[in-house]
This record gives C-alpha cells, sequence and structure tokens, in this order.
C-alpha cells in the first residue's frame, strides 16, 4: 500500500505540474488538459443554470475561472499529502510521537501554504528534504496564480476595451454601414478598421494564452466582445459584397480585419455548440438608408457562401452567454 501511495503521490504531482506549466507559462498551449476540460464543463453548466441571466454569468465566470486555479493547489495538496502518506513521514515536535494520517495531510498543507507553525516537524533527513520541496512547490504556486490573475485581469480589461470601441461605430451591421456610407464607398471605416485590427488580433492570442477568457462575463452587451465583433464582421461582409461593384470596401486593412476575427472565432473550443449559420438578413433595411444593393439572389449567395464564417462567430456569441439577437435584433 505504501508504495501505492507514493506512486499515485508522484503521478498527481507530475500531472499538476503539467497543468500548471502549460496554462500558467506557456502562452499558445490553450491551458492543460485537465483545467481545460474541467472549467468548460463548469462554464457550460453554468451557463444552462444562469437562463440567459447576463448578472448570474457575470458573477460566476469568474468563480469558474478561480476552479481552475483551486484545482491546482487541490492536486498539490494531494499529490504531497499521499507522498507523506507513504511512510513514517512526520512527528510530533514535542513528544516525537508519529502523526497520524490527518495530521501528516496537516503538516503537507500548512507546509505548502508556507504557514509553518511548528506543531509537527518532519521525521528524518529525507522527509526534511521533501518538506522544503512542499514549501517551494506552495511559493512557486503562489507567485504563478498571482502572477496568471493579474494577466487575466489586464486581458479582460483590453476585451471590454475591444467591445466598447465597436460597439460605438454602430449597435447592428446596418447602422455601422450607414455611419459610414459617403455617398458613394465606405472607406471612411478604414482608419478605424487600422486601429482595430491589431487590438483584435491581440484579443485572439490572449483567449488562446488563456481560455478562461471567454468566461468573463460582461452584463452589458457594449462591453462583450463576441456580439460586438459579430456585429462588425457582419457589417464587412454586407460592405464588401452587398453592393454592386463600385461602392464596395476594400484593401489591405478589410482584410486583416476579416482574418483578425476568424482567428478569434477559432479559439472557441466548440465542441458540442456548433449552430448552424444564422439566417441571412434583409436588404430592405439598408435600401432604406439610401445605399444600393445588389439582387436578392446574389445577395443571399453571398451569405450561403460566408455560411461557415458565420456560423463560427455564432458559436462564439452563444459559447460567450450571447444569442444572434444581440447582434441581429429580431
Amino acid at each position: 500500500m505504501a508504495v501505492v501511495m507514493f506512486v499515485a503521490g508522484l503521478a498527481v504531482l507530475v500531472i499538476t505540474a503539467r497543468e500548471v506549466f502549460m496554462t500558467a507559462v506557456t502562452v499558445t498551449g490553450g491551458g492543460g488538459p485537465v483545467t481545460s476540460v474541467l472549467t468548460s464543463r463548469m462554464w457550460r453548466v453554468v451557463r444552462r443554470l444562469a437562463g440567459g441571466s447576463h448578472r448570474v454569468l457575470a458573477g460566476l465566470g469568474p468563480a469558474v475561472a478561480c476552479g481552475g486555479l483551486f484545482l491546482w493547489i487541490s492536486g498539490a495538496w494531494l499529490g504531497w499529502g499521499l507522498l507523506f502518506l507513504s511512510g513514517a513521514s512526520v512527528e510530533a515536535s514535542t513528544s516525537g510521537r508519529p502523526a497520524g494520517a490527518w495530521e501528516r495531510l496537516y503538516f503537507v498543507g500548512y507546509s505548502l501554504t508556507t504557514l509553518g507553525n511548528g506543531e509537527f516537524k518532519p521525521a528524518g533527513a529525507g522527509w526534511q528534504l521533501a518538506t522544503v520541496l512542499v514549501s517551494a512547490t506552495g511559493l512557486t504556486l503562489v507567485t504563478l496564480t498571482l502572477t496568471y490573475i493579474i494577466s487575466l485581469v489586464s486581458a479582460v480589461v483590453d476585451q471590454r476595451s475591444v467591445a466598447s470601441l465597436v460597439h460605438a461605430l454602430g449597435e447592428t451591421p446596418e447602422e455601422i454601414c450607414a455611419r459610414v456610407w459617403n455617398g458613394d464607398d465606405f472607406r471612411a471605416i478604414v482608419p478605424q478598421l487600422d486601429s482595430l485590427n491589431p487590438a483584435v488580433s491581440k484579443l485572439a492570442q490572449r483567449h488562446l494564452a488563456y481560455p478562461v477568457l471567454a468566461y468573463f462575463h460582461s452584463r452589458r452587451r457594449a462591453e462583450a466582445s463576441a456580439p460586438n465583433l459579430a456585429v462588425l464582421d457582419e457589417a464587412l461582409t454586407l460592405m464588401c459584397r452587398a453592393v454592386p461593384p463600385g461602392h464596395r470596401l476594400e484593401g489591405l486593412a478589410v482584410t486583416q480585419s476579416r482574418a483578425v476575427i476568424a482567428g478569434l472565432a477559432a479559439t472557441v473550443d466548440n465542441g458540442r455548440e456548433s449552430p448552424s449559420a444564422p439566417p441571412v438578413p434583409s436588404l430592405e433595411s439598408l435600401r432604406e438608408r439610401g445605399i444600393p444593393t445588389v439582387g436578392r439572389a446574389e445577395f443571399e449567395a453571398v451569405f450561403r457562401e460566408h455560411a461557415g464564417r458565420r456560423s463560427a462567430l455564432a458559436t462564439l456569441v452563444r459559447y460567450q452567454g450571447w444569442g444572434w439577437d444581440n447582434v441581429r435584433p429580431s
């Protein structure tokens, strides 16, 4: 039994170290497999229980993210606890009495948190070295956790900043088109795209580095990145393809915008969440604003061509706790 506990403890510590390294240190791994799966499932459950309440999602999203951090601490405590349970590792400081199972776990816990209250001490040189490693593990975990949280909060601020900038352009795709339409084309949006593209690209990379960023839900749509970026992407589709050739928006800034938004949508682990492409919008709203459009058949063909892209955006919107009606109000 002692050998089984020792091997199991080592295995738990290796798995925990891998989770911490992949989640908090690497920037392209998407997080440790155990942490990612558990937090993703927790978020899905929370999102269903919330019943569409943005207030609930805003409060519980960060709690789900913190659940992954709790997993690291629990894994370290369990791993070292099993190691110390595998032998006569701890004794009372005053009497020298061998510590019981709970007392050994207690010793590992307060060594891990670097409290070191002195009630118990390691029994022998080998366990003294192990105790030093326990304390080093705790110190490393605390440091990495604080660094991770600070970086994550910074990423949340950037995410809401991007959402606010896009929302300022317009609340619907047609509204954005109308605001930048100069009677001939949509070139007025190019300077805004030039400033937005680096921010959206950075946000996509942050979603790769911190997958839990998707769980930080804003109560206000104006600060929610997914629906606002979907609105911008729909607006670009209209500007690039829904108007006659002489009026279409073209250029490198547009190509970059489509690429960085698609890159952000691709960061979502959609799992079983793959909704079909949203319905084709109406042309009437553009025509009412005095913007020339292509024929209905060509317009529908354009949106069928972008069905995969729109489906990925709908997945991103839904995953972050919103609906397509937040992109195109019915």
